[in-house]
Formats: C-alpha cells, sequence, structure tokens
C-alpha cells in the first residue's frame, strides 16, 4: 500500500486526493478516513450535503463513510450554504461537476460601499487636483474612470462585490454629473420659452 498523497497547502483541496483506506478515525466517527472528515468539517458550511457528496463520491469514497462523515460533521440538506457556494448551478442544491466553480457571492453592503468609496474618493481627489492645477484635475478624472473600469474588469470573477462597486461607481461618477447638465439644460430651456 502506498502513502496518500499529500494534501495540497493552498486553500483549496481535492477531493480525489483524500486516501481511500480507512485509517485510525476520532472517537464517534469510527471508520471514517479524518481526512475525509476533515475535508467535510472544511467545507460543510459552504456546500450542501448533496454537493459534497457527489464530490466525494467522484473521489472513491464508499457512501457509508460519506454518510457516516456528513452526519458526523452536521451537514445537512436543510443547511444552506454560505459563501462562494451560494451562486451558480451549486445554489439550487445540484451536485456541482468536478469543473464546475461556485461563482462568489455579490454583498450588497460591500458593493454600497465600494461605490460611495468610490464616488467621494474619486470627487474629493479631483476637487482637490483641481484646486492646485485646474487644467489637470479633468486628465485626473479620466485617470480616476479607466482605474475603476479596469479594477471592474479584473475583478469580476475574484471579488464581484468590489468589481461590483467599481462598475456601479463609474455609471454614478459619469452618470449624476450628466444628469445634472441634462436637467439643468432643461431647465433653462424651460425658463426660456414662456407663453406669452
Amino acid at each position: 500500500m502506498s502513502d496518500p498523497p499529500t494534501r495540497p497547502t493552498d486553500e483549496t483541496v481535492d477531493p480525489t486526493q483524500l486516501p481511500l483506506e480507512t485509517e485510525p478515525a476520532p472517537a464517534g466517527t469510527p471508520g471514517v478516513p479524518p481526512a475525509v472528515l476533515d475535508y467535510v468539517r472544511r467545507y460543510g458550511d459552504r456546500y450542501t450535503a448533496s454537493q459534497l457528496r457527489y464530490q466525494l463520491e467522484q473521489a472513491g469514497h464508499d457512501e457509508a463513510t460519506i454518510e457516516a462523515a456528513l452526519r458526523s460533521a452536521g451537514v445537512t440538506e436543510e443547511r444552506r450554504p454560505t459563501g462562494w457556494a451560494r451562486y451558480g448551478s451549486s445554489a439550487v442544491g445540484q451536485p456541482i461537476g468536478p469543473n464546475d466553480h461556485p461563482r462568489p457571492r455579490r454583498e450588497p453592503l460591500t458593493v454600497l460601499g465600494v461605490l460611495v468609496a468610490f464616488l467621494v474618493g474619486g470627487y474629493a481627489t479631483i476637487w482637490l487636483v483641481g484646486t492646485v492645477a485646474p487644467n489637470v484635475a479633468v486628465l485626473v478624472a479620466g485617470v480616476i474612470l479607466v482605474a475603476g473600469l479596469v479594477g471592474w474588469a479584473s475583478l469580476r470573477e475574484t471579488s464581484p462585490s468590489v468589481a461590483s462597486g467599481l462598475g456601479w461607481g463609474v455609471l454614478a461618477a459619469v452618470g449624476l454629473p450628466t444628469l445634472a447638465v441634462l436637467v439643468l439644460f432643461g431647465l433653462c430651456v424651460a425658463g426660456a420659452i414662456r407663453p406669452y
């Protein structure tokens, strides 16, 4: 019998790398390899029991071992997954496949915080630069908008809350002044055309 493969050092654990043979288990989980139990405990708050069961079955673990590990970790179908597993196919409780990666969750408060920080920080920077060098303020505004767009494009997959906040911030930074100009223009036009 060969030694089980070493566990990856990053945060993601591949269930196919868990040992299949039964090792001495902690009290209360007879017949469950500690690596399987650790895997279920580690990801039980992110994924439903059916999702974990699917991954462990694909890795070659038997049903009795999987069910014992799920019971021991307290993972049930009723438990709503948190974090990344709330989105994508996993959000509706469908098993995730080996190549199906759940999408990150968008946190509304984070989106709002990034939006407000982008707007306040951007307008404050433009105002400060405008008081010192008015000709450079337009260039700074352009740089801030491009930086917001680059941040939105590059963070959509890894940090969707921040990306959404930046995207909405860019839209608001362009849209609010445009709306204000259109409203003022409309008021001027409406004020100039008076019925006599």
